[in-house]
């Protein structure tokens, strides 16, 4: 799915730069951090994270095109977000001493 993101407009969705002549420079809050990238004419696949505009990443300066290729649980943050609801929550022995004392009253 072609996507076409201009200056100061955050991207809606995971998508790789592809198609541009210059540098486009991306403000990424969700890494915290500010790169500039010579976007590559050859496509490797995805698992070449190079050129890479997570969803809210703010195009600042430069256009470009780029190609969806993740939504949803089967993007970056999906796989945190899965690996997350996985985890088991457990109770320190603090929070279960004042478990105890509530119940003992």
């Amino acid at each position: 799915m072609p996507l076409k993101s201009p200056t100061n407009h955050p991207s809606p969705v995971g998508s790789r730069a592809v198609a541009n002549a210059e540098v486009v420079r991306f403000n990424s809050d969700n890494a915290g951090n500010r790169m500039d990238e010579n976007l590559s004419r050859l496509i490797r696949g995805c698992h070449d994270l190079k050129n890479i505009a997570f969803m809210g990443t703010l195009v600042t300066s430069g256009n470009a095109r780029g190609l969806v290729i993740a939504t949803g649980s089967h993007s970056e943050f999906g796989e945190v977000f899965k690996l997350m609801q996985s985890e088991e929550v457990r109770n320190s022995r603090l929070s279960f001493l004042f478990f105890l004392r509530a119940i003992s009253m």
